[in-house]
């Protein structure tokens, strides 16, 4: 049996089921612009004959409810005030809402702590439900090619050669950058100990480097 979420009985035509976006138990705003919703239906429990997609839109910045999966039970959290929440703008929707496969909806970008579907449950059932409610990241495209620039104490890295992945850099320098295009990776790596063996750069030896990959 799946795992469902239902407002049997509930008596009020204003609920809803939402995602927090937070990191270590502290909400924090992401950029999100799509919705996705598993329905359940039984004999008394629907599909939605209204529903809206909001955003919350809210100056406060929210703690995490007390209990997440009854929120509106705190009556004085945020989340609960209608003028913290926003409808969601050119959203795109299926024409007709299905339990039998999921339902994907689309609008304009927003940045926020949550995104809420409020729903009304139909005529002559007892509820709504649901049994999945998820939003996609974007995903970020890859790169066919990238250009990488590397600088040590702001002067371009001399005999660069793209298809080489790491170079070590005397500690003598005093800053080292490394930047790339169209979504390429670049990472500098401080060495954490001194090194055996002995190598160099242009022409001086070193035994603590600093070493640069990045992803071709």
């Amino acid at each position: 049996m799946l795992n469902r979420w239902t407002t049997w009985r509930t008596n009020t035509d204003n609920d809803w089921a939402s995602i927090l976006f937070g990191n270590s138990g502290d909400l924090t705003k992401r950029f999100v612009d799509n919705l996705s919703v598993d329905f359940y239906t039984d004999g008394a429990i629907g599909l939605p004959k209204e529903y809206v997609i909001e955003y919350y839109v809210g100056q406060e910045v929210p703690d995490l409810p007390n209990d997440v999966n009854h929120t509106q039970g705190d009556v004085n959290h945020p989340f609960n005030n209608p003028a913290n929440w926003k409808e969601v703008e050119n959203l795109k929707a299926p024409g007709q809402l299905s339990a039998g496969q999921t339902n994907h909806f689309t609008f304009d970008k927003v940045e926020t702590y949550a995104v809420r579907m409020r729903m009304k449950k139909a005529d002559g059932t007892a509820g709504v439900g649901l049994t999945e409610i998820t939003i996609l990241g974007s995903k970020v495209p890859s790169a066919s090619s990238s250009e990488i620039s590397i600088q040590v104490d702001g002067k371009k890295l001399e005999h660069f050669n793209p298809s080489k992945t790491d170079y070590y850099i005397p500690q003598a320098s005093k800053e080292i950058t490394a930047t790339a295009t169209n979504n390429g990776v670049v990472t500098v790596v401080p060495a954490t100990s001194e090194r055996c063996d002995t190598r160099h750069f242009e022409g001086r030896r070193r035994n603590h480097p600093e070493r640069i990959s990045h992803l071709p």
